[in-house]
């Protein structure tokens, strides 16, 4: 987490790119019949080191926060009180939105209220991400306390060995329990990646020390260069694909650790901070808006199709967004009494 008065430009690039590019473009065009062939080799590909890629910053900030784990068990409950209240209450209406609108099937929306859906194998339409990042969020304390008792946080090499466990962990998981959302296993390593590395001097900007800057980015970038061309070597593109899951971590953490290197000579206009910090409320209300808007116009034609999106339904879903955290934010100050926190 990051509080608006000390944002991270690297990380708020990130997010802003990363959003245009889901809700703008992979999401968006699925409004515009009349469009075909945008979802290819290449960008099914790019979409999966997108939402690796959320999920790894996910990590990185609660793993660059302060240590829940710091004061041990204790310190749990207060940690999931200040992530639920941030995500929860509008993921519980968006689930609603979502109802209304007819883009849940029948029988998801008691299972999704209670976080249950990735487990029983109820894949939720885009909402399966926010799922699967609270499950996500609930196991993050746990994995403090394994980064804090293993010393993994300052050492690399305890580190990797910690995070090739955890990883041997979850793809175990993943066979144990077969009727599961697969994507709850197939991102966690970037989420966990990102808890266990936040604090490795290698994550630091680019002024810092040359042997801390380059050493970490100097396995990363092969690994996700050979995780690149092992996943054009098969052809059958899915969440249950193991020779596609290096790319999910290697390609995040490249991307990652290349954007922090450049954080202290990013200026970033206003636009895209504002989009970052609206980032989650994007990302869970834009399909109803959508939805909404096409029901209403539906133009005939790519190119009118086209800029029906571009200039009407995409700016009405960022306003909606940007309002919504706005209010929300603001209902939360007034409740706790504390800054606003982006999540």
């Amino acid at each position: 987490m990051t509080t608006q008065g000390a944002r991270n430009p690297g990380i708020d690039l990130i997010r802003s790119v990363c959003i245009l590019y889901i809700v703008g473009f992979w999401h968006l065009l699925g409004y515009a019949p009349a469009i075909d062939g945008y979802k290819n080799d290449l960008t099914h590909r790019l979409t999966l080191v997108v939402l690796g890629l959320f999920m790894f910053v996910s990590g990185h900030l609660i793993g660059r926060s302060r240590n829940a784990a710091a004061k041990g068990w204790s310190s749990i409950p207060k940690f999931y009180k200040r992530r639920l209240i941030r995500i929860y209450p509008p993921y519980l209406l968006a689930l609603l939105l979502f109802k209304l609108c007819g883009l849940l099937e029948s029988g998801q929306l008691l299972p999704a209220v209670f976080l249950v859906s990735s487990l029983i194998g109820h894949q939720l339409r885009t909402l399966w991400f926010v799922e699967v990042l609270v499950v996500f969020y609930l196991l993050a304390p746990f994995l403090l306390l394994l980064r804090q008792s293993t010393g993994a946080g300052a050492s690399r090499l305890k580190g990797a060995a910690l995070l090739m466990m955890l990883i041997g962990a979850d793809v175990l998981l993943s066979r144990m329990i077969p009727h599961s959302d697969p994507r709850l296993f197939f991102y966690f390593p970037a989420f966990a990646t990102g808890v266990i590395s936040a604090s490795w001097p290698s994550t630091q900007p680019i002024d810092g020390p040359l042997p801390t800057r380059i050493s970490t980015l100097t396995y990363i970038i092969p690994a996700c260069i050979a995780a690149v061309v092992v996943s054009f070597g098969h052809g059958d593109f899915n969440e249950n694909n193991l020779a596609i899951f290096p790319l999910a971590l290697f390609g995040p953490w490249a991307l990652f650790l290349v954007v922090n290197r450049l954080e202290t000579r990013l200026r970033l206009p206003g636009f895209l901070l504002q989009l970052s910090l609206s980032s989650y409320f994007l990302y869970l209300f834009h399909r109803p808006v959508f939805w909404v808007f096409t029901s209403l116009i539906s133009p005939s034609g790519a190119t009118l199709q086209l800029i029906y999106l571009l200039v009407v339904c995409l700016p009405a879903a960022i306003t909606t967004a940007w309002l919504g955290q706005r209010l929300y934010d603001r209902l939360l100050r007034r409740i706790q009494g504390s800054p606003s926190i982006t999540v």
